[in-house]
């Protein structure tokens, strides 16, 4: 190869890359790269380095002393030569595309695992308390529609919240809706037309996140009628 042969007549003539280097006007690093293949000197130039080693054009690219030198043929053989290094150089993308696509499908999985721990410790210290507190209790009534509404002890959009309405007075089958959680504010409503008047009711609050769910009552009586209602809480 021709940048073996460059390495060796420069040392057999005892230059180093920058004495080289000095007798072409180039740098070391053009020199360097000529040496490790990376890139091939023209034929003006290969010229000048056989003459600055002290051997001919044939010499240094070892082909056969008997063909002419001409600008021909060291043009065909500079051409072979940079072929050869083509070829290597499309390896070598191709080897560090490979290289490149392994460690994005590394980073992606490492990533992935990252977020699943993450999650998995932020589930962890989600677990719900033992007691749940309730404060800002308030039942107001809109068309026909009973309301609840209040601030829960324990607040996270991973929680689910359902709140029971439950019939003190005379057998009656629970009601549980879903309640809407905003900005750690409770709120669920109940059709007034599923419930009768002057019975007496409880409200309880469910709060479930995997496997557990803590219960507390809201509102521990409440009653109403067409016109008005009252209800007492252990959290007023």
């Amino acid at each position: 190869m021709l940048n073996e042969r460059i390495k060796e007549l420069r040392k057999k003539k005892g230059l180093t890359q920058e004495e080289l280097a000095t007798g072409l006007n180039v740098v070391r690093q053009t020199v360097s790269k000529w040496e490790k293949g990376l890139s091939v000197p023209d034929a003006d130039t290969l010229k000048s380095i056989a003459e600055v080693l002290g051997v001919s054009v044939e010499e240094l690219l070892e082909t056969d002393t008997e063909q002419s030198e001409n600008e021909n043929d060291v043009a065909s053989h500079l051409s072979r030569i940079y072929e050869q290094i083509n070829i290597q150089n499309r390896k070598s993308v191709l080897i560090w595309k490979i290289v490149s696509i392994v460690l994005s499908v590394i980073l992606t999985l490492s990533t992935l695992l990252f977020v699943f721990r993450l999650q998995t410790i932020n589930h962890s210290n989600n677990k719900l308390p033992d007691v749940i507190e309730i404060s800002n209790v308030h039942i107001g009534t809109q068309k026909n529609n009973l309301s609840c509404s209040f601030v829960s002890g324990v607040g996270d959009e991973d929680f689910k919240y359902t709140v029971t309405i439950h019939s003190l007075s005379i057998y009656e089958k629970d009601i549980t809706v879903d309640a809407d959680y905003e900005n750690g504010i409770c709120t669920a409503e109940f059709d007034k037309s599923e419930l009768i008047e002057n019975n007496e009711y409880s409200i309880i609050l469910n709060v479930s996140f995997v496997n557990e769910t803590r219960n507390t009552t809201v509102v521990d009586s409440l009653t109403f009628d067409k016109d008005s209602y009252s209800w007492s809480s252990p959290w007023k």
